[in-house]
């Protein structure tokens, strides 16, 4: 019995490692027969894909990378929170329309103190794809600015913004 398990757990072990292997080199899994089952095939340096995106992803897509660039700004000091998040809020009224999110996830006594916390979430992501203590710093740096422009005006006032 013993030796038929361990048979059966090698046999596994194999079919496991060829359908990796075929994932990973699409020679292999053009050679085997599943290539149209391999969704993570690499193919010149990019993730194959057996569907393409339609609009609605693509918008997506665009929308994330706006927003990084829009957060990577912020990190940098060449935007201020309330601009970035007015920003953010133009980008998030976009369709497909992100605003019902908006109050699940981040908390603020207006929808522009939600968009600020928004924006510092995803400020916090980014840098901290660099190091957790930019991380820290930024998002300290951040919540100080929303406290003090709420101190200063009562409450938070976004710019009007045309462009990104």
């Amino acid at each position: 019995m013993v030796d038929f398990l361990r048979l059966a757990g090698m046999v596994v072990l194999v079919l496991a490692v060829t359908a990796a292997a075929a994932l990973v080199q699409s020679e292999w899994a053009r050679d085997l027969g599943v290539d149209g089952l391999a969704l993570g095939v690499r193919d010149n340096g990019w993730c194959r894909r057996i569907v393409e995106p339609g609009e609605e992803d693509l918008a997506v897509q665009r929308r994330i990378l706006e927003k990084n660039r829009v957060a990577r700004e912020l990190i940098d000091g060449r935007l201020t929170l309330v601009e970035a998040a007015a920003i953010f809020r133009r980008l998030n009224a976009m369709p497909p329309c992100s605003t019902a999110l908006l109050a699940n996830y981040c908390a603020g006594d207006s929808e522009a103190e939600q968009l600020c916390r928004q924006v510092i979430l995803w400020a916090r992501a980014l840098a901290g794809q660099q190091s957790p203590y930019l991380a820290d710093v930024t998002v300290a740096r951040l919540e100080e600015e929303l406290w003090r422009h709420k101190a200063r005006r009562g409450t938070v006032i976004l710019p009007d913004v045309d462009t990104p």
